[in-house]
């Protein structure tokens, strides 16, 4: 290294720094071309080598990954059969017991008390006979189902029972007002008759009329004919005194 003191050391460094320079620039540029050629003749020449032996290495772990693959592809799906599977019992199971609780509930809807004492035995023999070991973990679901129809079944036949006591009610009375309008009918008719002929002719007539159907009341029927009979020969023997006086 020159020591700069003057112009002539100033110049006799600056050629220093050159040659230094150039010699650092040369082996620079001799460094560039050893590695071109360490890369050309070494490096790529290993480069290409593993990546030959790294394709063949893949294409023998592809063949041992295919297998491995297709195993857990079909494990997966058999996971997801099996899924659906059980979904599809849940909803079976499930559609089983809605469907048997519409069925039912439907018919208890549409309950009348001709046939109620028929339907208890049926929807009773039903109950004992139905396989609930086929609805599994949700036999409780099918209890309550049965609980709930049970209890609508109740309450439809105190409705059915009440409907029917109140029509049997409406036909007594019916009945009742159908021989009193009879008896009434008849009663003054024979109190109008003007002669005893008119009164037997009519007599004749009421004797051949079709009695009323009168069930439970037919007693009471047969005491109303029978005091018209009694009314219808009291007037003719009535009317045929009367008859006489006048003729005398």
């Amino acid at each position: 290294i020159v020591s700069i003191v003057d112009t002539a050391s100033f110049e006799l460094a600056k050629k220093s720094r050159t040659a230094v320079k150039t010699l650092r620039t040369g082996l620079q540029s001799a460094q560039k071309d050893v590695k071109k050629r360490i890369k050309e003749c070494v490096l790529d020449v290993v480069d290409a080598e593993y990546d030959s032996i790294i394709e063949g290495v893949k294409i023998d772990e592809n063949a041992r990954q295919e297998p491995i693959t297709a195993w857990e592809t079909a494990k997966e799906n058999e996971g997801l059969e099996k899924l659906r599977l059980e979904e599809e019992r849940i909803t079976n199971i499930k559609a089983e017991i809605r469907g048997f609780f519409d069925a039912w509930n439907r018919r208890i809807g549409e309950l009348s008390f001709a046939n109620l004492e028929n339907f208890e035995v049926e929807f009773g023999e039903t109950l004992v006979n139905y396989d609930k070991s086929a609805l599994q973990e949700f036999e409780v679901l099918f209890t309550d189902s049965v609980s709930n129809l049970t209890y609508m079944l109740s309450e439809k036949k105190a409705t059915l029972i009440a409907q029917e006591q109140i029509r049997l009610d409406q036909e007594k009375l019916r009945i009742q007002n159908s021989i009193s309008n009879w008896f009434n009918s008849w009663s003054d008719a024979i109190l109008k008759y003007s002669t005893s002929a008119i009164c037997q002719d009519n007599f004749a007539i009421f004797n051949k009329e079709k009695g009323l159907e009168c069930g439970e009341f037919q007693s009471e029927f047969g005491e109303k004919r029978s005091q018209l009979v009694e009314l219808f020969e009291s007037r003719i023997e009535t009317l045929k005194t009367d008859e006489i006086t006048k003729e005398n």
